[in-house]
């Protein structure tokens, strides 16, 4: 009686189309990953500018970096955390429920770069004219149309896909952007009035 079974070789192929299979679809899996981080970074960022600008409506003037502020063009007393900044959004009026973490905030490296006692590493937020300090002709400004200047807005930022903040380090200042590639230098950036 003659039994029918696989061959080596059509089991080789099989395991080949299996592997090929799965060299194109790991890395289209991770780049999902990545494309979704970046979205939803944006979607805090965009959250906590509208928290902020409310914020602003209310009391006249942006949250503070600061413990004494920078409002009158230079800043005085020690700087706040990142967390104890956004904070103030969350109470005693709640312009956002809670305080985000940064999807791609990696703490180890922000312990090198500086260490924190933040009970979670959120977005870096800078008031008006702490940030911009950041737009020089050097720095961002050389980035963005008519920003190498003050223009008297906060700015917000994440630590990107390269998992590194560029602004703490001062290196080079650059916007994120998906069209260098998804895990290209530079920090994701919104910026307000």
């Amino acid at each position: 009686m003659k039994q029918s079974a696989f061959t080596l070789i059509e089991l080789l192929i099989v395991v080949a189309i299996i592997g090929i299979l799965a060299a194109i679809a790991v890395p289209n899996f991770l780049n999902a990953q990545i494309r979704a981080k970046v979205a939803a970074s944006e979607s805090d960022m965009r959250n906590i500018g509208t928290a902020i600008e409310m914020y602003t409506l209310d009391n006249n003037k942006p949250p503070r970096t600061f413990t004494e502020g920078c409002y009158t063009g230079t800043c005085t007393g020690s700087q706040m955390s990142r967390f104890t900044r956004l904070s103030k959004l969350t109470t005693p009026i709640s312009y956002m429920s809670s305080v985000p973490e940064d999807k791609f905030n990696n703490p180890i490296a922000q312990a090198e770069q500086a260490p924190s006692t933040d009970p979670l590493n959120t977005y870096p937020y800078w008031e008006p004219v702490m940030a911009d300090t950041y737009r020089t002709p050097t720095g961002l400004g050389r980035h963005f149309k008519d920003q190498g200047h003050p223009n008297k807005q906060w700015a917000l930022m994440s630590y990107g896909p390269d998992g590194d903040f560029e602004a703490a380090g001062g290196g080079d200042l650059a916007p994120y952007n998906t069209s260098n590639g998804l895990n290209s230098n530079g920090d994701i950036m919104r910026f307000g009035n």
